[in-house]
C-alpha cells in the first residue's frame, strides 16, 4: 500500500504540474451584470446584393465586461514548480532495486508511469478548468461544462486505478531457490517451498473491445501461476523476452523433477 499511495500522489503531483505549466487557460473573469459596448465589423451589399459596390459599417453590440485575474498567471507556475519538486520526491523511492529477478526493468517502470501521467494530465486539465470557473468565475478555454465536470470526476478515481496497476504490473520480483520460490510485491511477500508447489501454468487475463456494436476479448497479458498447497500466486507478464527467458532457465536449474514437464510447456507458450 505504500508504494501505491506514493505512486497515486506522484501521479496526481506531476498531472497538475503539466497541466499548470502548460495548460492552455483563459486566465480570464466575466464580471456578470456589467457590459461593456465592443464594435463588431459589418458588411452591407450594394443595390441588388452587388458585393462591388458595398459599404463597411460597425455595429455596437454590449457584451459582458472581461477582466485578467491578476493572480492566476504566478500562482499557476508557482504551483506548477512545487507540484513538481513533490512528484519528483514522491516517485524516486519506488524505482528502487527488487530482490531476485525483477519482471519489469526500472526503465519499463518508468516509461509505463510517464504515459500514465500524460494520460491523467487531460483529466487534470478538466479538474483545474472546473475549479476555476466554478470558483472564480474564470472563462473556461474548454466551453463545454459537461465534460469539464466529467473530467473533474473521473480524475481521482482514474488516477488511483493508473496507480493500482502500474504498483502490481512494475513491483513485482521473484527469487528461485533449489529450497523454493519466493515473490516480492507491494502487497507483501509469499515463499513456497518446492514440495508445497503442485503445477506451473499460465494463465491469461483479458478485457472488452469492439466498437459499433460489436464487442469481443482482447487478451491483455499471460501471467505465469504457481498452484500452491496454500492458493494460486500469479507472477505478471514481463514485459521484455529476456526477462522470462532468464525466469525459466533458473525454473529449469532449480525446480524439482516433478516440475519440469509444467516448465517445458511454459516455455514454449510463454
Amino acid at each position: 500500500m505504500k508504494i501505491f499511495a506514493k505512486r497515486f500522489m506522484g501521479y496526481l503531483c506531476l498531472s497538475l504540474f503539466l497541466v499548470l505549466a502548460g495548460g492552455p487557460f483563459s486566465g480570464v473573469t466575466i464580471h456578470q451584470g456589467t457590459m461593456v459596448k465592443k464594435s463588431i465589423p459589418t458588411y452591407h451589399l450594394g443595390p441588388g446584393g452587388s458585393a462591388l459596390n458595398g459599404r463597411r459599417g460597425t455595429l455596437e453590440v454590449s457584451v459582458p465586461a472581461k477582466a485578467l485575474i491578476q493572480w492566476f498567471r504566478p500562482t499557476r507556475y508557482s504551483l506548477a514548480a512545487i507540484f513538481l519538486v513533490l512528484g519528483l520526491m514522491l516517485m524516486r523511492g519506488i524505482y528502487k532495486e527488487l530482490p531476485g529477478i525483477r519482471l519489469n526493468a526500472r526503465w519499463v517502470a518508468r516509461l509505463g508511469d510517464g504515459i500514465f501521467v500524460l494520460f491523467l494530465s487531460v483529466a487534470a486539465f478538466g479538474f483545474v478548468e472546473y475549479f476555476m470557473a466554478r470558483y472564480f468565475n474564470m472563462t473556461p478555454f474548454l466551453n463545454d461544462e459537461g465534460a469539464l465536470g466529467v473530467m473533474a470526476v473521473a480524475y481521482f478515481p482514474a488516477a488511483a486505478f493508473f496507480a493500482l496497476f502500474s504498483s502490481r504490473q512494475f513491483g513485482q520480483s521473484v527469487e528461485i531457490k533449489a529450497s523454493g520460490i519466493t515473490v516480492y510485491s507491494p502487497d507483501g511477500t509469499k515463499s513456497v517451498p518446492w514440495e508445497d508447489v503442485r503445477g506451473l501454468e499460465l494463465r491469461g487475463t483479458f478485457t472488452v473491445a469492439g466498437g459499433d456494436g460489436f464487442l469481443a476479448p482482447r487478451k491483455m497479458q499471460t501471467k505465469l501461476v504457481l498452484q500452491t498447497r496454500q492458493g494460486p500466486i500469479e507472477l505478471v507478464e514481463p514485459g521484455l523476452k529476456k526477462i522470462k527467458t532468464r525466469i525459466i532457465r533458473v525454473l529449469q536449474e532449480k525446480s524439482p523433477p516433478s516440475l519440469q514437464g509444467d516448465i517445458s510447456r511454459i516455455a514454449e507458450a510463454w
